[in-house]
């Protein structure tokens, strides 16, 4: 499966940083959903070149 391509929602660019979101202090990653077993860690993206942040589902492996 090819590697799906993140652009910046506000500008188009392909330039982000990635990174698992979390909270300062704590080893764990910051999760989505409700129930224990099915929960998703959320990736952040910072493009490079606006500044704008927007947040992803991890995808199942």
């Amino acid at each position: 499966m090819a590697k799906q391509v993140r652009k910046c929602p506000q500008c188009q660019s392909t330039d982000l940083q990635r990174e698992h979101l979390g909270i300062s202090a704590s080893p764990l990653p910051v999760q989505f959903g409700t129930q224990l077993f099915k929960k998703q860690e959320l990736l952040a993206y910072a493009c490079k070149k606006c500044g704008f942040v927007f947040l992803y589902l991890e995808v199942e492996r």
